[in-house]
């Protein structure tokens, strides 16, 4: 057992790309609550630079950060970076990823407690998806998750438009259509192809949170994975939001590894089909801090700073 207040070191990394004074909050705010705990910060600073008001102290540690698009492989590959720092660079036994519009919602030095008491390798709510191999195509692009990595996406470019329709009729007629799709995604128009996955008894598919608590053995198996299996990636890159699947696939697929299926982060969605999380204000306070989850989000200092300092006075 590592010594130190909370008997677990536990590395927090911070993904952020904008409110740099709610960033430094954030960060101050861990330290201040994890006796031992350290942080890592990755802030993409195209959209607003990251000035802080003090100087960060030593067990901050700053990173060359690279562009990170939402529903991109940069998600993935920025994570997978961030992990083999830490594992390089860190002594730890724990490392939670989560955004810089997070906040904690628990004492974190309790948390960590629990963390090394639990017998788990990582903290993941993520569900396990199948789809049925008797379905016709033309069913299954009805989930949402089967349009994201049942096709190989790429941007439209230069195919014209008409050609998608063409191609369905045409497929259409032996049954297998419909072998392409267009949506808008990210400002750009997208064409997605049909393609086999590589799912089965032997890779079961997951979806879930990106957000997640990793200990030092799931991180090792999560890079290893990485490096025995470059084929996963590559698939993973043609692929929608492969931030939502492709860690979770690597870890629920680990036997070896135990599973504390909980939620890091304390989320309310906007609508039941809703892809984006609500902004919390002080009247969703209450709620977070009851709900056992390490974090909650999301939240804006420019909408609501009366919400950080509920969650300060309810984390003392």
């Amino acid at each position: 057992m590592p010594t130190g207040s909370s008997g677990s070191r536990v590395v927090y990394v911070i993904f952020s790309h904008r409110r740099p004074a709610q960033v430094e909050r954030l960060v101050s705010r861990i330290l201040a609550l994890s006796p031992d705990g350290q942080v890592v910060l990755h802030h993409d600073g195209r959209r607003q630079p990251m000035v802080w008001s003090e100087p960060p102290g030593p067990r901050v540690h700053i990173v060359e950060p690279e562009p990170m698009d939402w529903g991109g492989f940069t998600m993935v590959t920025s994570t997978a970076r961030m992990l083999e720092y830490v594992e390089e660079m860190l002594e730890y036994d724990w490392c939670a990823v989560i955004s810089g519009q997070d906040y904690p919602a628990r004492n974190l030095a309790a948390w960590e407690e629990e963390l090394a008491a639990s017998g788990a390798d990582y903290i993941l709510s993520a569900q396990e998806v199948n789809f049925d191999p008797r379905c016709r195509r033309r069913d299954l692009v009805e989930d949402e998750y089967y349009v994201r990595y049942a096709y190989r996406w790429r941007r439209l470019g230069r195919i014209p438009p008409q050609v998608v329709p063409v191609a369905n009729r045409v497929a259409g007629l032996f049954g297998v259509g419909p072998v392409l799709l267009t949506r808008a995604f990210k400002g750009y128009h997208r064409l997605g192809v049909a393609r086999s996955m590589p799912f089965g008894e032997d890779w079961r598919f997951f979806k879930g949170s990106q957000w997640m608590a990793m200990s030092k053995a799931a991180v090792r198996h999560i890079l290893q994975v990485m490096d025995s299996r470059p084929e996963l990636a590559r698939y993973y890159a043609t692929t929608l939001v492969p931030d939502e699947s492709f860690f979770q696939s690597i870890l629920r697929n680990a036997e070896s590894l135990q599973q504390c299926d909980q939620r890091l982060t304390f989320i309310v969605w906007t609508g039941s089909r809703s892809a984006h999380p609500k902004v919390l204000g002080s009247a969703d306070v209450p709620a977070a801090l009851v709900s056992g989850s390490a974090f909650v989000r999301k939240l804006d200092i420019d909408v609501d700073p009366a919400a950080l300092d509920a969650l300060d006075r309810g984390t003392s």
